[in-house]
């Protein structure tokens, strides 16, 4: 698992030896955000199907119905 630490410390070894300041820290903050939006969207989909006994019968698409739409 990679932590903010680990990005903001990688960041700043790397400001360091270029002095870009602003494009390395846009960079981590930028990989932070994909890192966190894909995790984000792994446990939608987990939550989504872990949770289909709770939605009620007309909100249901079966996979013939969703095929046929």
């Amino acid at each position: 698992m990679i932590t903010v630490l680990e990005i903001t410390g990688y960041a700043k070894r790397l400001m360091s030896q270029t002095f870009a300041i602003f494009e390395v820290f846009a960079i981590a903050g930028v990989i932070y955000l994909a890192i966190n939006l894909v995790l984000v969207g792994v446990v939608r989909l987990i939550e989504r199907r872990l949770m289909r006994h709770t939605r009620p019968a007309s909100q249901k698409k079966t996979r013939a119905a969703v095929v046929a739409a």
